[in-house]
């Protein structure tokens, strides 16, 4: 009877023995090792892709920020900042023909709304 135990529990450790080591070979097969640096490069791949878009809309968020601060600095109290999409620039009177006389830069009627309003021109 002693010695029936004894074999019965050698089988059953040499079972378990082979079993864990069938699965530690399959873990470690060319295979698995590339299938799991797969699944990891997915990984790193997809919490980067996060990471840059996280990036780029706080960047996008703080450059709009800052770019009204700066406008709302330069501004002459009381001058109302441009529309988002233009820009501040002066642009010659449509009703204007091109073959027409030069405008005259000390005529008042030229001065444009905004240099008026600063007191000065670029």
């Amino acid at each position: 009877m002693r010695r029936a135990f004894w074999i019965s529990v050698g089988v059953a450790v040499g079972a378990i023995v082979v079993y864990q080591g069938h699965k530690l070979y399959k873990k470690y097969t060319p295979e698995a090792v590339a299938e799991r640096l797969e699944t990891q490069a997915k990984d790193v791949g997809q919490r980067t892709q996060g990471a840059v878009a996280t990036f780029t809309s706080t960047f996008k968020d703080a450059r709009a920020a800052r770019e009204d601060e700066l406008i709302n600095a330069l501004l002459a109290q009381g001058q109302v900042p441009a529309e988002k999409g233009t820009r501040a620039r002066f642009s010659p009177d449509p009703g204007r023909k091109a073959d027409s006389a030069p405008i005259d830069p000390n005529s008042i009627e030229d001065i444009d709304p905004v240099e008026e309003t600063l007191g000065y021109s670029f």
